[in-house]
């Protein structure tokens, strides 16, 4: 199942080339071949599922924020 289910999203990865380097660009951290199940069920999040703001982030109409990575002392 797991092969399966990556199989199918890297294949719709390879054919939408612009839709993720779009996103890249407007700052969206993008896994295009990463594996559905690990992030289900072993970091229990991390994924994303496109219902029409992807094209809206590429597009600059929605802006994107990072939390906090690591402090540094100055």
């Amino acid at each position: 199942m797991d092969l399966m289910s990556m199989n199918h999203l890297h294949s719709r990865a390879r054919g939408e080339p612009e839709r993720f380097d779009a996103l890249e660009r407007a700052g969206f951290l993008v896994d295009r071949y990463g594996n559905m199940a690990h992030h289900l069920y072993n970091r229990l999040g991390g994924h994303y599922m496109d219902v029409g703001a992807s094209a809206k982030i590429a597009q600059g109409l929605v802006s994107l924020s990072r939390p906090i990575s690591r402090l540094l002392e100055s």
